[in-house]
């Protein structure tokens, strides 16, 4: 059931059936406000609160069906053992807010080690292509555990495999950050949506911009509001989807940590990743580093 793109990239379009047409799949408008900081609370509202419930409801079964352990499906290798809150959310607000549709043909850009996300998505019965730089065979087999229908591929996000006009949705979750090409990895993935489709991404956000290699992780960036709104929304050409907000981020409560007393969300595992860090590393010596997710919808 799992395809390996590097078996196929001679066919690729026979084997995928790309089409190279506009996407069938129109997206509605809107006057939500979609491109914004992490809040976990949002996994309390309705309906993010029904997609984050399938989201954990649906990994428990994956494990089950497939015998793996736990932190083998979450990440393939992650030192996780649950989907963490911040990334719950990216993968919940960008489901919910993506409209999507069967039939619909999906990229999963850059998804960390194959990540949960695209399982999720070929579960539900999409077209879903995953790749990333990291992927590895020991990582394909494991994949190849959960037997569920994929195409998989070691692939760079600044050369893309795949022709234009190749995916209704393309996501790419807290990955552009790392790509050392941010602007040339933001114009492939829009030269591989299809018109009429959307572009989901999230990314990490600071008060100041850090530059590729002076961040909190090696090999990343994170961007400010200017820089986010000139390297990914500029470059790509596209129009935001929906309303924005950058401005209204409450760093006093990042690193907040869910559940509340109403929610009925089971949070376990290790604290959220967009907490307050005391950073000793020598880039950023002795000061405290706060960052968090952020997520943007381009329409093409």
């Amino acid at each position: 059931m799992l395809t390996r793109l590097q078996l196929t990239r001679k066919s690729i379009n026979s084997k995928t059936g790309f089409d190279n047409k506009p996407s069938k799949f129109p997206l509605p408008k809107t006057s939500l406000t979609l491109n914004k900081g992490c809040d976990v609370s949002d996994l309390n509202k309705f309906p993010h609160s029904v997609v984050a419930e399938d989201l954990l409801t649906t990994k428990a079964r994956l494990v089950f069906r497939s015998g793996a352990t736990t932190r083998n499906l979450d990440e393939l290798c992650s030192p996780d053992t649950e989907l963490r809150p911040n990334r719950l959310w990216e993968y919940t607000w960008t489901l919910a807010n993506s409209h999507l549709e069967k039939g619909m043909k999906i990229l999963d850009a850059g998804s960390p080690s194959i990540s949960f996300l695209s399982f999720y998505l070929a579960d539900k019965g999409y077209e879903v292509c995953s790749v990333d730089l990291e992927i590895t065979e020991p990582r394909l087999k494991r994949a190849e555990q959960i037997h569920t229908p994929l195409i998989i591929g070691q692939e760079n996000i600044e050369t893309l495999p795949f022709p234009n006009n190749s995916f209704d949705r393309v996501f790419c979750i807290c990955v552009i950050e790392h790509v050392k090409n941010d602007v040339k990895g933001i114009k492939e993935l829009v030269r591989v949506c299809k018109k009429g489709g959307l572009i989901a991404l999230t990314t990490d956000y600071t008060k100041k911009f850090n530059p590729y290699g002076k961040a909190i992780f090696k090999n990343s960036r994170s961007y400010n509001k200017r820089q986010l709104l000139e390297r990914i929304v500029k470059s790509s050409g596209l129009k935001l989807y929906g309303k924005t907000d950058f401005d209204n981020i409450d760093w006093n409560k990042i690193g907040d940590y869910p559940p509340t007393k109403n929610s009925r969300l089971p949070f376990i595992g290790n604290p959220p990743r967009f907490a307050k860090f005391d950073i000793t590393e020598k880039i950023v010596s002795e000061r405290i580093y706060e960052y968090t997710p952020v997520s943007v919808f381009l329409t093409k």
